[in-house]
């Protein structure tokens, strides 16, 4: 019975000490709304990343490849960006790049915040690529100063309930820049998808290992 309340404690110990405020705090979603000009080609279009170190968020769009094409990101005209984020608290942009297909033109972003994205309302930042597929882009890159405690507290909701959208131009895979886009429109965030940390998982299931030798120990008394 000792032994049993020992291995407990420890692994209780190992829970409570676990230094997970000493490693970024990260949040993943993808863009996987979308408008009627997308409706023939799937989700999701975009990944999103979140990367939190005490005050500084880095903030990664990065196209995604379904179904034999390749969502590239690019300006979207009539004062629509190329990517937008709705930001929560205050906060301050350190700076902003994105990256190409090979033999692309770019990249060439430019802050254009506050920005609409057609259909999803008003976003407090706003980058925006030269105009024309040929300009478009496979990621971006943004990084913020600010207040947050975790990652998923970076953006938040606008008024039409999205934290991040963008135009798409859709095109097969691998992106050629003497192609034409097949269809652009717009996609912004669907269900956030998240993933416990390695360790975490480590540690529940040592902690559950005691619960269940504990509970053994006992039926046998």
């Amino acid at each position: 019975m000792k032994i049993t309340k020992t291995i407990l404690v420890l692994a209780s110990a190992l829970l409570l000490f676990y230094p997970v405020s000493s490693k970024a705090d990260t949040f993943d979603f993808q863009l996987a709304t979308h408008n009627a000009a997308l409706n023939p080609y799937l989700a999701p279009y975009a990944d999103v990343h979140i990367d939190l170190t005490g005050t500084t968020a880095t903030i990664t769009f990065t196209s995604d490849v379904v179904g034999g094409n390749i969502y590239l990101m690019g300006d979207g005209g009539k004062g629509n960006s190329s990517v937008s984020l709705n930001v929560s608290g205050s906060f301050s942009v350190i700076s902003y790049t994105g990256t190409v297909p090979a033999g692309f033109n770019g990249p060439q972003l430019s802050n254009t915040s506050p920005s609409n994205m057609d259909g999803f309302g008003s976003f407090n930042l706003a980058l925006t690529e030269k105009d024309g597929y040929s300009w478009a882009l496979n990621s971006v890159t943004i990084v913020l100063t600010g207040t947050w405690d975790h990652a998923s507290e970076v953006l938040t909701d606008n008024t039409e309930g999205y934290m991040a959208a963008a135009h798409i131009f859709v095109t097969t895979s691998p992106a050629d820049k003497s192609n034409t886009a097949l269809a652009t429109g717009f996609a912004a965030d669907g269900p956030p998808v998240t993933v416990p940390e390695p360790g975490i998982l480590i540690l529940l299931g040592i902690a559950m290992s005691a619960i269940g030798a504990a509970s053994w120990k006992i039926s046998k008394l």
